[in-house]
């Protein structure tokens, strides 16, 4: 865990360091130490949040969400200062990420927590965090804007779900999930279209579709918003059983069902199957063997 603690701080000062110098920092990071930053002055951040040196917001609120789940996962395991600080730091930088699809993932951890697995996670810990989570959101976005400002307002007023709909972005990536489950369950290309195909492929497979949805947006059923359309599409059943088995795999137990979750959003949201995250948090799921000798500090 000492790791992915180091991992997490320096995310987070990389964060900090944008929000405050957005400017500066993407002349000194921008295409150097990491992939061209989008938001580039204050100007940009209103609307989109800090990535720090992930390649964009999104990625690192999932980020962030990955090293919460973790840091639940190992709490028997590390000192209450240390799974205190991991969460804190996590969620100062999933709020200043401003993203959306963070956003709504954490909604359904929150409730996962709270309702499904109250024994394992319902403490003084979680209330606070849950207090100080609440308290940032309205002292950085109170006059603000942005996906996850957006989300939090929707929220409030009781029409998440609408917003969620209009969202381009998560339209966007149902209509890549979509290809691929059309291709292989409607229009039955059991074995793919082959590697490298769905640019190809694709607009035909939606012109072919009973899907409205998909007939109107031709143009974006080729976008890699999904891998795991995007693999179903292109080997179909090789990857199918693929996913199956290591899905079937998870034990059968509360502990792991945020790890099983977190698998699934990866890879039907937009995460490559090469995620390392993703691998990690498979591999916990997956051990036969207790974890021992780890570190308290």
């Amino acid at each position: 865990f000492n790791y992915i603690l180091f991992g997490l701080i320096l995310n987070f000062l990389a964060a900090i360091f944008h929000y405050y110098y957005p400017e500066l920092f993407n002349q000194i990071f921008s295409g150097n130490i990491i992939r061209v930053v989008k938001i580039k002055n204050n100007f940009d951040l209103i609307y989109r949040g800090v990535s720090g040196l992930t390649t964009e917001p999104s990625f690192l609120s999932v980020i962030s969400l990955y090293i919460i789940v973790l840091s639940f996962y190992f709490k028997n395991y590390i000192q209450k200062t240390t799974l205190i600080f991991s969460l804190i730091l996590s969620l100062i930088m999933l709020i200043l990420s401003n993203s959306g699809t963070g956003f709504i993932i954490l909604i359904i951890y929150f409730f996962l927590y709270v309702l499904i697995l109250p024994k394992f996670y319902i403490s003084k810990i979680f209330i606070i965090l849950v207090i100080f989570s609440c308290s940032l959101i309205f002292v950085i976005y109170s006059s603000s804007t942005g996906r996850m400002y957006e989300f939090i307002n929707a929220l409030t007023e009781g029409r998440l779900i609408n917003s969620i709909f209009y969202d381009s972005s998560f339209t966007f990536r149902f209509i890549s999930f979509a290809i691929g489950i059309e291709s292989f369950f409607n229009q039955f290309y059991l074995f793919g279209h082959g590697v490298g195909s769905i640019n190809h492929k694709a607009s035909q497979v939606a012109l072919d579709s009973n899907w409205s949805l998909l007939k109107n947006n031709v143009e974006l059923t080729s976008s890699i918003l999904s891998s795991f359309s995007y693999y179903l599409f292109e080997l179909g059943i090789f990857f199918f059983l693929f996913i199956l088995i290591i899905i079937l795999k998870f034990k059968l137990e509360l502990n792991l069902l945020p790890l099983l979750i977190f698998v699934i959003i990866s890879l039907t949201a937009s995460f490559s199957i090469a995620f390392p995250p993703l691998w990690i948090l498979i591999a916990l799921a997956h051990t036969n063997n207790k974890i021992k000798n780890l570190s308290y500090n």
